[in-house]
């Protein structure tokens, strides 16, 4: 089951969140901190496995913009790589059908360089030549057909970008660790589908 989270869901997720922060040994990165739920800007987003929550993808609308800002994406450790795949796939194709009801066409996001170093090191296949795992190249098929994927800034370790937008990104503090900042926005074709719920707030 993949939904949106509700107000019932918040213990389960803040259980979620401090057992997977331990497990993948992210307590000391900042950007593992103080994790919210839901708001009036934010939306988490969750894949449930026999009533269990084992993956979220949190969205972060930013006032008077059509974007939003992602984050808290992580999965159960130790769930199988095939698993994960698909979870992963179907949460993008959830979250995004439901944000661009909202009139939302964009999104930011952070990535540990780090990542990409790791799947072209050892790849599984190709997309456009480009080398990467099977999970990357499944997702971005599917993103593929409706978004387009930029990488709109890289920032060095120990480094902010002094760019408001790409800093909030990363929570306003160096990483200590290179990260790509990322945009995933509506082909056009897409756009006009959404245009009459697009607003740029008042």
């Amino acid at each position: 089951m993949i939904i949106k989270l509700e107000d019932k869901h918040k213990p389960q997720f803040e259980n979620f969140i401090q057992e997977q922060v331990t497990a993948y040994n992210f307590t000391n990165n900042h950007l593992w901190q103080n994790i919210e739920f839901n708001s009036d800007v934010r939306q988490v987003y969750g894949v449930f496995k026999d009533d269990i929550l084992v993956q979220t993808i949190a969205s972060n609308l930013l006032r008077n913009m059509p974007w939003s800002i992602l984050d808290t994406q992580i999965t159960k450790k130790g769930l199988s790589h095939f698993q994960t795949i698909k979870d992963t796939t179907k949460l993008f194709k959830i979250m995004f059908e439901d944000q661009e009801d909202q009139g939302v066409w964009g999104h930011w996001y952070a990535r540990d360089a780090r990542l990409n170093i790791a799947s072209k090191s050892n790849p599984t296949t190709e997309v456009d030549g480009v080398p990467m795992t099977r999970y990357a190249a499944g997702l971005l098929r599917m993103i593929g057909n409706k978004y387009q994927v930029t990488e709109a800034a890289h920032i060095k370790a120990g480094n902010l970008s002094n760019n408001k937008l790409y800093d909030h990104c990363i929570g306003y503090s160096p990483l200590p660790y290179d990260v790509t900042i990322r945009f995933l926005f509506l082909r056009t074709t897409e756009m006009f589908r959404i245009a009459d719920k697009v607003t740029y707030g008042t």
